[in-house]
């Protein structure tokens, strides 16, 4: 979008204005127009993601306008949230989570990616714009429950497991789904799910697409049979 030139109107402001807007589809500028014409179709996603105070004017003028967005109409746009390490960053509203005790505890799992989910930065609220008013419009979710855990670790399993790349973080991962049956019965959903890497006897990392490799249960039997084995 553009505005004229005000020279344009420097002679017969009014009759130029009357022209402009039957023959070439020119605007008459006003809140309402703007917000219909421009913000709900995507026209400033861009342009309200470049730093902070941007955003946060924009997030303003939506609020003024709120009377005329619907429910998570603008769950593309973005707004700034807290990864793991702090850092706060400008992400799709839809990635960003209401702060809660739920989901520090969440984030702090030593298995997840930085870059899945993110903590919506207090400075909203110190703003005065309400974390309610952002749920409503801009679609920032909430976890609740283990349920919704469950979900988020199922839709981005395949991330995760790229992020598996050391003992620790697999071990972490499986002892998570081993404490919490419903999360995995949820996981397993998954197409992903037999990707999943494991930690053989010598604390290798063995992932499925390792050619010819066959997974066996840890035992005294199986370690007193396979180990000194030349051949195998």
């Amino acid at each position: 979008f553009a505005i004229l030139n005000y020279d344009y109107f420097s002679t017969d402001a009014e009759k130029v204005k009357k022209y402009l807007i039957e023959n070439l589809s020119v605007l008459s500028f006003n809140e309402e127009v703007f917000t219909k014409k421009i913000v709900l179709e995507g026209k400033c996603i861009k342009s309200s993601s470049e730093g902070f105070n941007k955003n946060l004017s924009f997030v303003k003028f939506i609020r003024r306008n709120e009377s005329l967005i619907t429910e998570k109409t603008l769950c593309n746009y973005k707004l700034y949230g807290i990864d793991k390490e702090g850092n706060s960053t400008c992400q799709t509203a839809n990635d960003i989570y209401e702060d809660n005790v739920l989901l520090c505890s969440f984030m702090k799992e030593l298995w997840l990616p930085d870059n899945i989910i993110y903590k919506l930065d207090s400075t909203y609220d110190k703003e005065g714009i309400a974390t309610s008013f952002l749920k409503e419009k801009f679609g920032v979710k909430t976890i609740n429950s283990l349920p919704e855990e469950a979900v988020i670790i199922r839709d981005n399993l395949k991330q995760i497991i790229s992020y598996l790349d050391s003992s620790e973080k697999i071990i972490a991962f499986y002892n998570f789904l081993s404490a919490h049956t419903e999360i995995l019965t949820e996981v397993k959903k998954s197409v992903d799910f037999a990707e999943l890497p494991y930690i053989d006897e010598n604390g290798n990392i063995c992932k499925s697409e390792d050619e010819g490799v066959v997974y066996y249960i840890h035992s005294t039997t199986a370690c007193e049979t396979i180990d000194g084995r030349e051949w195998l």
